[in-house]
């Protein structure tokens, strides 16, 4: 019987494994995303070092007021209670639509808008185009919702840009979910309408190929995941802090077919005991470098199309000293 990967370590990968881009929220009422949960949650040791000037929280400083005329991107796009997509929907608009931007929430990824029919709601800034410098809108305070923040952060404590982060809850209709994604310093916030309660995932689902641990080639060579899952009971805690280490060696080795022949471009995942993760894609001699350090890792090749798994190779490292290469059947 092949061994397989433990449910808890696929629940988890499924999230940041999909793609490298950071997901969208959401440009119509129907492309809402739709996740499943982590079975369980293990907490990790957060030993990271944080700069002093890492993550800003909510300010109540007066800012001037200022309004800046928008434009809609999308061929239609929600307008909402809220920052983010959990907040009810009040009203809808389409492509070419005017709007009257009066503020921005922390993080930057929000406006609060007034339609030419004098209604108030917010919009998601991937989907409009500002008339003027975002910065020149005053920064509010969001006090109507629960702000869920953090910061992310590799071991010497340095910021880690464009991380995209999902807050998720399984609901009677479905998962719940809204997205944010950190920014220059590391920061980042969500935002949960007052009526929300209980527990929520808030999950690393991805990373934009301009993040500073991602290079030309859209891979993620030198860093990885020590925990991408933190769990949460409302009102959230004061501050999430989500860890990448820089690696210390690499789990190399190739993906072959049954016949003996390289796999391009199929995605191989390593998970240690802990649960901090790392990944990679063969290259067209089917070959892997995968960032790692310490520990018992179990690596896999991950075929998404199918959804299947070759069986688990387990990799130990001992101090800084490299593994064996190792030769992976796809599945």
């Amino acid at each position: 019987m092949p061994k397989s990967m433990p449910a808890t370590y696929l629940c988890i990968l499924s999230f940041i494994l999909v793609a490298c881009g950071a997901s969208a929220p959401e440009a119509t009422a129907t492309n809402e995303p739709t996740r499943t949960l982590p079975a369980t949650f293990t907490p990790i040791v957060i030993t990271a070092t944080l700069a002093e000037t890492n993550t800003p929280g909510p300010t109540n400083t007066p800012q001037p007021a200022q309004s800046i005329e928008a434009v809609i991107d999308a061929v239609a796009l929600n307008l909402r209670s809220g920052p983010g997509t959990v907040h009810a929907i009040v009203g809808a608009l389409v492509e070419d639509d005017t709007v009257t931007a009066e503020g921005r929430a922390p993080g930057n990824e929000w406006v609060k808008v007034r339609t030419s029919e004098d209604q108030i709601g917010w919009l998601s800034l991937d989907f409009i185009t500002l008339n003027g410098e975002l910065e020149d809108l005053a920064l509010l305070d969001i006090s109507e919702s629960f702000v869920v923040q953090g910061v992310v952060v590799d071991n010497s404590g340095a910021p880690v840009d464009n991380i995209s982060i999902a807050l998720i809850q399984d609901g009677a209709d479905g998962p719940l979910r809204t997205d944010t994604t950190s920014g220059e310093d590391g920061s980042f916030f969500a935002y949960l309408p007052p009526e929300s309660f209980g527990n929520w995932a808030v999950q690393i689902v991805g990373a934009g190929c301009d993040s500073r641990i991602m290079n030309a080639d859209c891979q993620m060579v030198d860093y990885f995941s020590v925990n991408n899952t933190e769990l949460i009971t409302l009102p959230p805690p004061d501050e999430l802090v989500f860890l990448y280490s820089a690696a210390t060696v690499k789990i190399t080795g190739t993906v072959v077919n049954l016949a003996g022949e390289p796999v391009d471009g199929i995605r191989v995942i390593a998970v240690r005991e802990d649960l901090a993760f790392t990944f990679g894609e063969t290259n067209e001699l089917g070959e892997f470098s995968l960032a790692a350090s310490e520990g018992d890792w179990d690596v896999l090749a991950r075929d998404f199309a199918t959804g299947r798994d070759s069986e688990l190779v387990n990799v130990i490292i001992s101090g800084a000293q490299a593994p064996e290469p190792v030769i992976i059947v796809a599945p």
